[in-house]
């Protein structure tokens, strides 16, 4: 295989910090810390050191494996078991990002279209990129980068008139605790997602040693990112009018237009949570596909999930409720896995 580009792969972590919380994770920290929220990135890029360094240390060790051979590298037999059992959490995690699609394209887009028509749009694409190598998704993902930069950067322009500085008063109403657990919850959504890059061997990268530095950076962008969404959000539309919405990041965008008659472009921009929404999807399943290694199965298991996502995840509120009280406290006994290497 060629070797593949440093921003290629590392862009994708981008990607992957932005999954939960656009979709689930700001109506959770906005209950949680309130006017405070936009001290949360500050606070979360701080208590997500820990975390990221495990993936960068568990990414350079072994580096010419995946993370199911390193695990099973190093925890022999009972490696088989926990490769198991992180691809369910894999396969979950897919479940629940085609579930996302299909709710936030029908709510905002096409109410009264199915959503089996809705996913088969994003299917065929998806199975197409997973014919094709791991270099194919990561150059697809590098593009709609630079296009989620420029719709970020209209976006951000189309935002200006409408910010008040009152809507982020009084700019401390929480105590301590508070912000901290919301910090925790922030840094989890964010961080959680990372480790499906550890189904990419570092010796395909082009240029391994400076990879880390890659990842550096869009770690720090991601969190400098959310900053902007959030303070964004409630110097907008205020902490009140912001806990209204599912998706309150696409009703900032309605507001947006150009010389008072270029009007409903929030159409176009949102187009930038999709882009979020289909990156996910395409490596949680190439990760699926690297543990499967057969895509006769993969492609079962993709039609499967589909299923799942269309019946069992079909409300807002129960993906809500599913991802904060259950799925995203695995991330613990992930983090531990992957603490342990085996000596050489």
């Amino acid at each position: 295989m060629n070797k593949i580009d440093n921003k290629y792969i590392s862009c994708i972590l981008f990607f992957l910090t932005n999954q939960i919380i656009l979709s689930v994770g700001i109506n959770n920290i906005l209950k949680i810390s309130y006017q405070n929220t936009i001290y949360i990135p500050l606070i979360s890029i701080i208590i997500g050191i820990i975390p990221f360094i495990i993936f960068i240390r568990y990414y350079n060790y072994k580096p010419e494996l995946n993370v199911f051979e390193k695990i099973e590298y190093t925890y022999g037999k009972i490696g088989k078991l926990i490769n198991f059992v992180f691809s369910i959490l894999v396969f979950i995690y897919l479940t629940y990002t085609l579930c996302t699609i299909n709710i936030y394209i029908q709510n905002k887009y096409l109410n009264n279209t199915p959503t089996y028509i809705i996913s088969l749009f994003f299917i065929i694409p998806l199975l197409y990129l997973l014919k094709l190598d791991i270099k194919t998704i990561c150059k697809t993902s590098f593009l709609l980068f630079i296009i989620y930069i420029f719709l970020y950067v209209i976006s951000g322009l189309g935002l200006i008139k409408y910010f008040d500085v009152d809507n982020l008063k009084p700019f401390i109403d929480k105590n301590i605790t508070i912000l901290f657990k919301s910090s925790i919850f922030s840094c989890f959504y964010m961080l959680y997602p990372i480790f499906l890059l550890l189904s990419i061997p570092k010796n395909i990268v082009k240029n391994p040693k400076t990879i880390n530095k890659h990842f550096i950076f869009f770690y720090i962008f991601s969190f400098i990112n959310l900053f902007i969404i959030l303070i964004n959000l409630i110097g907008t539309l205020g902490i009140d009018l912001s806990l209204l919405y599912n998706f309150p990041i696409f009703s900032l965008l309605k507001k947006i237009n150009f010389f008072d008659f270029i009007t409903h472009i929030e159409n176009i921009l949102s187009f930038m949570s999709i882009i979020v929404f289909f990156v996910n999807a395409s490596l949680s399943s190439y990760t699926l596909k690297v543990y499967i290694n057969n895509n006769k199965i993969l492609f079962v298991l993709i039609i499967i999930s589909i299923i799942l996502s269309l019946f069992l995840f079909n409300s807002h509120d129960f993906v809500i409720k599913f991802i904060n009280n259950y799925f995203i406290y695995s991330f613990i006994p992930v983090l531990l896995i992957l603490l342990k290497k085996k000596k050489h």
